[in-house]
């Protein structure tokens, strides 16, 4: 193979393997999904069950900045923007000065026949900031297209270290009876300011739903 050939092959692996992917849908016919942890010693490039944490879309993200590739790093990094595992306190996510570009955990669900996709989760301020960074609980059906924020869903502010805050959102009658419904934890700077950005965490998430087949009835 010529080695102009053999340059162009490497660059599209290379540019392949750094795009964000879709993770293969948890199907709720089999039960609840949940997340109560993840080790920091968990493998770069290995996420929870039926997730992607992605990055990427330029330093200090908002809420419309679209992500743009899986998060790959460790889980034990003290420096630089990263995805830390907290153990059983879940997941958090630290934007930085250096490629300040996180991020979001991204779910996959498969609700087949199933109706009142209602999604708790709890977040929380590992450590505090200046700037002003948020998570907001975003969805939409299949794997492409725009997200949209949850309707009646809160969005969590950075509060001060160690704040935690219990949340819950029933996704609408559109993510209903759906092969593939993504749903994501957007972490985004929320407004204008400066100084440090906050650490926020993601824990005890759960999603449930109503047996359309079985209860005959429910609504969104």
């Amino acid at each position: 193979m010529p080695r102009f050939a053999l340059v162009a092959v490497l660059v599209l692996a290379a540019a392949s393997a750094s795009a964000q992917t879709n993770p293969a849908p948890f199907d709720l016919s089999t039960g609840d999904y949940t997340f109560t942890a993840w080790p920091e010693t968990s493998a770069p490039g290995t996420y929870p069950e039926a997730m992607r944490l992605v990055r990427g879309g330029g330093q200090d993200p908002t809420l419309t900045t679209e992500p743009t590739a899986d998060y790959v790093l460790a889980y034990n990094l003290t420096r630089d923007t990263r995805i830390n595992g907290l153990g059983a306190d879940g997941l958090a996510f630290a934007n930085t000065s250096t490629d300040g570009d996180l991020g979001a955990a991204v779910l996959a669900l498969n609700t087949t026949g199933l109706l009142n996709v209602r999604v708790s989760y709890t977040c929380g301020t590992v450590a505090a900031g200046t700037r002003p960074y948020a998570i907001a609980l975003q969805y939409r059906v299949g794997t492409t297209g725009a997200f949209q924020t949850v309707p009646g869903s809160a969005v969590y502010q950075a509060a001060g270290a160690g704040d935690r805050q219990n949340l819950a959102a029933v996704l609408p009658a559109t993510a209903n009876g759906q092969a593939v419904v993504q749903v994501r934890w957007k972490y985004f700077q929320d407004g204008t300011g400066g100084g440090g950005r906050p650490r926020l965490s993601l824990d005890d998430v759960t999603v449930s739903t109503s047996d359309a087949a079985a209860s005959g009835t429910g609504t969104a």
